[in-house]
């Protein structure tokens, strides 16, 4: 009779494990899912915003950054053409890169945070540039964290 308490124990605690182990991967996952849409939505003149887009584990960032590729204003002199994107794009692939290496290095246990720290972000939130509507921040973290977890595969429940 042990045994077999001895043996579901054993079983319990792979159980356990592999749980803690999916969910850790699923946090990785909402956390670049959600880093991933809220760059991508975020309104851009020079870039400044959309590249300070921060992860950090355990606590906020703090800081702003310059702009990983800045491009010159649409809206104030001298003018960009508004049909480039390169720029815009290589903000919004340098923050998910860097996004993803934090992501990588955390352990189970640790917090994920995703800040932005231009003194502006709010009033960009609120509808300020006629880029994005109002709730753009909202919505961007509602889809990320929605297709993370449609699109979730539980790799380590399934192999007990």
């Amino acid at each position: 009779m042990s045994d077999d308490f001895a043996t579901l124990a054993a079983r319990m605690s792979k159980i356990a494990n592999a749980v803690e182990l999916d969910i850790s991967d699923l946090t990785n996952e909402i956390s670049l899912a959600i880093l991933a849409d809220v760059s991508k939505d975020t309104p851009v003149d020079v870039g400044t915003a959309r590249s300070n887009w921060q992860v950090s584990l355990n606590g906020p960032e703090s800081g702003v950054r310059p702009a990983r590729a800045p491009w010159p204003s649409r809206w104030r002199p001298p003018y960009a053409d508004p049909g480039t994107t390169k720029s815009e794009t290589r903000n919004q692939a340098g923050v998910v890169w860097a996004g993803a290496a934090v992501v990588r290095g955390r352990r189970p246990e640790q917090a994920v945070y995703i800040t932005n720290n231009v003194p502006y972000i709010g009033p960009l939130n609120a509808g300020h540039s006629p880029q994005s509507a109002a709730g753009w921040i909202e919505r961007g973290v509602a889809s990320g964290r929605s297709r993370a977890i449609r699109e979730f595969k539980f790799k380590n429940l399934r192999r007990l």
